[in-house]
């Protein structure tokens, strides 16, 4: 079954679970990652109830060993064929109150928490592309 990845899915009424939606009425089955087990939860549930199977993993996008352990097992049991990177680190300030410093540092956290993700899984998806 065709699976995609969805990471950091966010709320139940946010884009995650819309495109979740729509790939699952297309026979995708939704894979989520994110640090937050209650809202991975709800998404889960959300989702089951509309019929479409879905799984979810918990890890934190700043702990990169654990980001590779889950990636790792994700593909081991899945054929993940699409990627969809919805997390972001975000701070409620306004952007035009906040100090440089601030703002550098949330750059910094979600590249990190990007590239914690697309190392491990990108020989994946470069293997499922030349098939």
């Amino acid at each position: 079954m065709k699976s995609i990845l969805i990471i950091g899915p966010g709320s139940v009424n946010g884009l995650g679970m819309e495109i979740a939606k729509i790939f699952g009425r297309q026979g995708y089955k939704i894979l989520t990652i994110s640090r937050n087990n209650e809202k991975l939860f709800k998404f889960k549930r959300k989702l089951s109830e509309k019929n479409i199977l879905n799984e979810y993993w918990v890890a934190n996008s700043k702990d990169k060993q654990v980001v590779s352990q889950s990636l790792l097992e994700m593909i081991s049991l899945h054929e993940i064929e699409l990627v969809i990177f919805n997390l972001s680190l975000r701070r409620d300030d306004d952007i035009i109150k906040l100090e440089p410093e601030e703002v550098l540092s949330s750059i910094e956290n979600n590249s990190t928490s990007l590239l914690n993700f697309v190392h491990p899984i990108l020989p994946h998806l470069k293997k499922i592309r030349e098939r």
